[in-house]
């Protein structure tokens, strides 16, 4: 039993020993203590910086330029109408045919219109010899001036009525009063017309005029005679220049009439057609790029990422300033800019990347295929590789 106590007795003894010697030894280092005692796991190990593609953009000379719809309007609208009565007799071109200027339209039926100039005829005659008479009997003074002067006024009333006659018959024979195309006839033989009843209508397709409405705050920058273009539905585009300015605002709209007038020779656009009117305002540095490339910030703003010359990411809020067959114009940004073309999603703001030029992938990329088209011919396995196709920097070719 006394064997047993001695036994423990001395084992405490000794591992109060052990522990005491670690304890007074040497002063170890906190830091390396540390970093002994940090699980494997814990190791903070840096992360790779990502591959970005970039390309350089420079700015662009860009005429901006105001886009509002309108609509094509022929430059006269005639509403032609009868200036007598009488029945149609005869009827001219048909509805859509080009006419000149005089092309016969309607004819009306002359009725007794020839015998009442004859009567007219013979009423001028009368008077006339009357009048001569009179005038020789009071150069006698065998009548009195009194009746001279009633004899001259008869006269005068029997010649207006045979005008008046002649320019009936006239009236008969409707014509058109200018060169354009007959849109409508809308008289037929057999119909009766009466003074001021219509029977065509001509508009005058050449010159075109495209009719917009542009907005109040836009109207102080543009000016007659300045070019413009209208884009049709159909895609046909026409050139030409303004014509008019509205000098009063629409009351309701606040907007103001501007019309582009467009030759149209042979009159193939007709009225009414839907347009995209485009007037030229000012030259201005854009830059030409993707849509895709377009991005949103915290705060939500419209930007682009960019590599700075640190190769840090950096975000720019750009105005989008038009568009194109070729992309987005948009302002504010550097000039030249390095844009990230692949990889922006991936990237954040402050965030160092490695930079990759697309042109230098493309160089790389030719160059290699051209090394893989030699090797081939020559009897080789292609083996080519970038390090090997591409020249040292600064190494000269």
């Amino acid at each position: 039993m006394k064997s047993s106590y001695a036994i423990a007795v001395l084992i405490t003894l000794v591992t109060v020993g052990w522990v005491a010697s670690g304890m007074i030894g040497a002063e170890e280092d906190p830091q390396a203590a540390e970093e002994t005692l940090r699980p494997p796991a814990a190791i903070q190990r840096e992360a790779p910086v990502p591959q970005v593609r970039v390309r350089r953009a420079a700015a662009e000379t860009r005429l901006t330029d105001l886009r509002v719809l309108g609509e094509t309007r022929a430059s006269r609208l005639v509403e032609v109408k009868a200036e007598t009565g009488g029945r149609v007799v005869e009827t001219g071109a048909e509805d859509g045919a080009t006419v000149d200027a005089d092309t016969l339209l309607v004819r009306l039926a002359l009725d007794d219109r020839q015998e009442r100039v004859r009567r007219a005829e013979a009423a001028v005659a009368r008077w006339e010899d009357r009048y001569a008479a009179d005038q020789r009997l009071a150069n006698r003074d065998f009548t009195s001036r009194q009746r001279v002067l009633e004899s001259k006024a008869a006269l005068e009333e029997a010649r207006a009525a045979l005008a008046a006659m002649r320019l009936d018959i006239d009236r008969t024979t409707i014509r058109a009063p200018f060169a354009g195309v007959l849109e409508t006839r809308l008289a037929e033989v057999g119909d009766y017309v009466g003074i001021g009843d219509p029977v065509a209508r001509v508009v005058d397709l050449d010159p075109l005029k495209v009719v917009a409405k542009v907005a109040e705050a836009d109207i102080g920058r543009l000016q007659v005679g300045q070019p413009g273009r209208a884009t049709l539905v159909t895609g046909r585009r026409l050139e030409g220049r303004v014509s008019y300015i509205a000098p009063v605002a629409d009351g309701v709209t606040r907007t103001f009439a501007v019309e582009l007038e467009v030759p149209n020779p042979d009159a193939t656009v007709p009225e009414g057609m839907t347009a995209e009117v485009r007037l030229p305002l000012e030259q201005v540095r854009a830059h030409r790029l993707s849509p895709a490339l377009l991005a949103l910030d915290d705060e939500g703003r419209i930007g682009v990422k960019l590599v700075d010359a640190d190769n840090r990411v950096v975000f720019h809020p750009v105005q989008v300033a038009g568009d194109s067959r070729d992309g987005l114009w948009v302002e504010g940004l550097p000039d030249p800019a390095t844009l990230i073309v692949v990889g922006q999603e991936f990237v954040r703001a402050g965030q160092r990347v490695e930079p990759v030029d697309v042109e230098t992938i493309a160089a790389n990329s030719a160059a290699l295929a051209e090394a893989d088209r030699a090797a081939l011919q020559a009897g080789r396995a292609p083996d080519a590789t970038v390090d090997g196709v591409t020249a040292p920097e600064g190494a000269q070719p």
